[in-house]
């Protein structure tokens, strides 16, 4: 493939040489025969260097009007010149304009790939993608979304800014185009559109060739998660089990389900409860504190309720829930908390780093 590639290429770059080289001799030629038809007229192009800034202003269609033919001869080459000088220009444009717009239409398909770091790439594109990459932003990450339909480009983009997003338009098994989102950098792939069985195949491809990013996948059937889990896919989602599980605690618990949609929802109201995970840094004054110690300082400095601290255990992360008050906390730990999103930007500056998940 790279060979007929490189004979095409070769044949490309022969075919541009033959013609420049052609043009070349022909605008020799003519200012040769201007001269030969001049020679003997009042005509002010008498050397090869007046031929040659006639032809020149003629041809740019300058045309400053210090040097005309005056043979007969003289004028039919003028006005072969004037149409082969529109000609030129016209097709010169053309191809500018033409490379200008192959340009931006590769840029738009993602075809020059991105610089985003610890980013999370979507692979497809649906309502539930559209609502990760809502929240994404709303949190001032940066996303890349792969999709294998050329109008999701435009829709995304009417509703993201580049700042934020970027979409990489590629075949969804053609997985080592996927470099082009730069996803050896990524903290998280999610995948979204797919069957469960495509999201299987797919995560199995990506590991192979990507490993450093955590991969979450959303399913529908509750009997692969150990498949998934089997594959090397560290977060799984069953839809089925949580939307039954919300329906029952609406039906036995309308408060905590409506309390629990909120909590997940992605709602900008600053009001509205919201739960996050925030690194702990080693300069951070909660690191070495016990569980209650920290729960006191959160909830008097900034009303907000520690529940839950996410351990690296055994070189993974586990979550301890409600854990007891003498649990201590250390570098690197994520505390769990709900809070108001007014609180976030002290939050942030509290712990001296954006809430979230650090790849």
């Amino acid at each position: 493939m790279n060979l007929f590639k490189n004979i095409y290429t070769s044949k490309s770059y022969l075919k541009t040489f033959f013609w420049i080289s052609v043009s070349l001799i022909l605008f020799h030629i003519y200012i040769y025969l201007i001269l030969y038809f001049e020679r003997n007229t009042p005509s002010q192009i008498k050397a090869y260097d007046d031929a040659l800034w006639y032809a020149l202003v003629t041809v740019t269609t300058v045309g400053y009007g210090d040097m005309y033919p005056y043979s007969p001869g003289g004028r039919i080459l003028a006005v072969v010149l004037l149409f082969c000088s529109v000609g030129l220009i016209g097709y010169i444009l053309g191809k500018v304009t033409n490379t200008v717009f192959i340009h931006k239409e590769q840029k738009k398909m993602g075809n020059f790939g991105t610089d985003f770091k610890h980013h999370v790439v979507i692979i497809g594109w649906d309502d539930s993608s559209k609502q990760i990459v809502r929240s994404i932003v709303n949190e001032r990450r940066t996303v890349a979304v792969i999709t294998p339909h050329k109008h999701h480009i435009d829709e995304i983009y009417q509703e993201f800014t580049n700042m934020y997003v970027f979409v990489l338009y590629s075949n969804l098994t053609n997985y080592t185009y996927f470099s082009k989102a730069n996803i050896s950098q990524a903290s998280v792939v999610v995948m979204c559109s797919l069957n469960d069985t495509e999201k299987l195949i797919t995560s199995i491809n990506l590991k192979a060739q990507y490993p450093e990013p955590r991969y979450v996948v959303t399913i529908d059937d509750q009997t692969l998660f150990d498949t998934f889990k089997n594959a090397g896919v560290e977060s799984i989602i069953c839809k089925n089990s949580i939307a039954s599980h919300l329906t029952a605690s609406y039906v036995f618990e309308p408060a905590v389900a409506a309390y629990s949609i909120e909590l997940l929802g992605s709602s900008p109201n600053i009001d509205t409860p919201d739960i996050e995970q925030y690194i702990v840094k080693p300069e951070n004054e909660l690191c070495s504190k016990t569980y209650g110690e920290a729960f006191s300082l959160l909830k008097q400095q900034f009303n907000t309720i520690l529940i839950g601290i996410h351990k690296r255990i055994d070189g993974k992360y586990t979550v301890r829930k409600l854990p007891k008050d003498d649990v201590l906390i250390e570098e690197s730990d994520y505390l769990i908390i709900i809070t108001s999103r007014n609180q976030s930007k002290k939050l942030d500056s509290f712990f001296g780093i954006h809430q979230g998940f650090i790849g």
